[in-house]
């Protein structure tokens, strides 16, 4: 047994594992993302436990492992036995008070998968995803390199989706914005995580309440209720931009993003 575990190729080239991975990772992102119905959420879970099959070879501790594969088979089975989740399927969405109802369960049960895959990619840093200083790979080579090119990608997606913003198109906005946070929220520190996850709560909460909807959702609005939308639609475009720049400043100290350095001025003329 000994001898079999020590047998290996007399060249090995990881680049292309590395490469694929962060090409999957940040596809995965993306897709996810787009998925804006809850028909849509069968989707997320099967691309997501997906993922984790493929890669839970990286985590040595079997406990751990099975961890994240039990959460989604918990997941799974809670959205199978939500008669709420079953009841909204039928409803007519034309009713304000439904489409508040419909997006409130849809974002519970987005926020619940995106949580999972956040968790299982932090695992991945002593492997595939890149360590802090403070961490040691668990494989013999690295290259982390198409990390960076994926990340950036990846954000221009999300900055590009900002710089379109607009309220009757809010769920495409945020849903990048939120997807992407999750994606690389181990770069980000715990300080910023509790700011920006109440940022993107109250966001949320604003949008789907009844009052918003409704006024958002009008065909024909009125100038009154034109003025109110835009006011609406440059209050929520500046939290999210907010929760962009919040994440930038912790990409920059993680060294994801270039880190800015603060001069120190000594006077040496001892007067």
């Amino acid at each position: 047994m000994n001898e079999r575990q020590t047998v290996g190729l007399t060249f090995a080239n990881y680049n292309y594992a590395f490469n694929s991975f962060y090409e999957q990772y940040k596809k995965l992102c993306l897709e996810i993302s787009e998925i804006k119905e809850i028909e849509g959420l069968k989707i997320i879970a099967k691309k997501i436990s997906t993922f984790v099959y493929e890669n839970e070879y990286t985590i040595n501790d079997l406990e751990k492992r099975n961890t994240y594969n039990q959460r989604l088979i918990r997941l799974k089975i809670k959205a199978e036995q939500d008669l709420d989740l079953k009841k909204i399927l039928s409803k007519d969405l034309g009713y304000t008070t439904n489409k508040v109802e419909y997006k409130q369960i849809y974002y519970k049960y987005l926020l619940d998968y995106l949580l999972v895959l956040g968790d299982y990619v932090s695992e991945l840093s002593v492997t595939f995803m890149p360590n802090t200083n403070l961490q040691r790979k668990l494989l013999k080579f690295a290259n982390n390199q198409g990390f960076f090119e994926k990340f950036t990608q990846h954000k221009e997606k999300v900055l590009e989706s900002l710089s379109n913003f607009e309220i009757k198109h809010f769920t495409e906005s945020y849903n990048k914005l939120l997807t992407f946070y999750f994606a690389y929220s181990l770069f980000i520190n715990e300080q910023d995580k509790v700011i920006l996850i109440k940022m993107f709560s109250y966001t949320l909460s604003y949008y789907v309440s009844s009052e918003t909807l409704q006024i958002v959702t009008k065909e024909d609005p009125s100038q009154d209720q034109k003025i109110k939308i835009s006011k609406i639609e440059s209050s929520m475009h500046r939290a999210l931009l907010f929760c962009l720049s919040t994440m930038n400043q912790s990409f920059s100290n993680y060294d994801v993003l270039p880190k800015i350095q603060n001069k120190v001025y000594i006077d040496k003329t001892l007067i």
